[in-house]
């Protein structure tokens, strides 16, 4: 008795004939692939146009940049005059 298999099981064809069973599941396994192969392209172009989209630097930002190089450049301005007061220090001690 000719059959399709669903799920691994046989299974006799009674109101369709064997090749219409297979045109079924193949048009519903092409329409499964295309969904998935569209739901793919969305999703890339998605995240290429959200990837394009730099934010721009703000008045805050670059005001809070300014600061930070300020406070680098204090820092280093210290440690050179602790520097300089340790060499005197050693310097004193002799």
């Amino acid at each position: 008795m000719p059959g399709a298999t669903a799920r691994g099981i046989a299974v006799p064809c009674r109101n369709m004939s064997c090749d219409m069973l297979n045109k079924d599941q193949r048009e519903r396994q092409m329409k499964r692939l295309s969904r998935t192969i569209g739901a793919v392209l969305v999703t890339g172009a998605l995240l290429v146009v959200l990837s394009g989209c730099e934010k721009k630097e703000g008045p805050a930002e670059r005001a809070g940049k300014e600061m930070d190089k300020a406070v680098d450049k204090v820092g280093q301005q210290i440690e050179k005059v602790g520097d300089s007061i340790q060499d005197a220090a050693r310097d004193a001690k002799k």
